[in-house]
């Protein structure tokens, strides 16, 4: 291997190790499916930090619960035990490019994927993501995970 092609190997190797290091399979509290990861990136440390201003990707793997010709998201914060705040979105279609094909099928493994974006007006706070995936029958996946918006 000449000099040029082993730069080359080396720079290719030290981005694909860099942007592993940001990515990370994070501690999450089910609420509801049978959720078996998921993973955040940017996220050196839990709770992950965001920066106002920024997108967060969050990749969830579940296993469906019930077969289903849709499947609707939503993303709140929860600002309390009791508070809710959901988040606002264009699209909350669960299927449309998020790396799942409706139908759902009982019983099959699936990853989300989904862009969350951190508006520059949200506060700098400390929270509790909820990330809640339904079918036709109710909840085929729920989460909770800390989170930190920083700047």
């Amino acid at each position: 291997m000449n000099g040029t092609a082993a730069l080359g190997v080396l720079l290719f190797a030290v981005t694909v190790g860099a942007a592993a290091a940001q990515s990370r399979q994070i501690s999450f509290k089910s609420c509801g499916g049978s959720v078996k990861s998921v993973q955040m990136q940017p996220c050196s440390s839990e709770p992950c930090a965001i920066k106002r201003g920024d997108t967060a990707r969050i990749d969830m793997t579940f296993t469906s619960n019930q077969n289903s010709p849709t499947l609707l998201m939503a993303i709140s914060a929860m600002l309390d035990d009791d508070l809710e705040l959901p988040l606002p979105m264009t699209n909350r279609d669960g299927c449309r490019g998020r790396g799942i094909q409706c139908p759902l099928r009982e019983a099959t493994a699936y990853t989300f994927n989904y862009k969350l974006k951190v508006e520059p007006f949200y506060p700098k706070m400390n929270t509790t993501a909820k990330l809640n995936l339904t079918g036709a029958k109710g909840a085929v996946a729920c989460v909770l995970f800390p989170i930190r918006l920083v700047d």
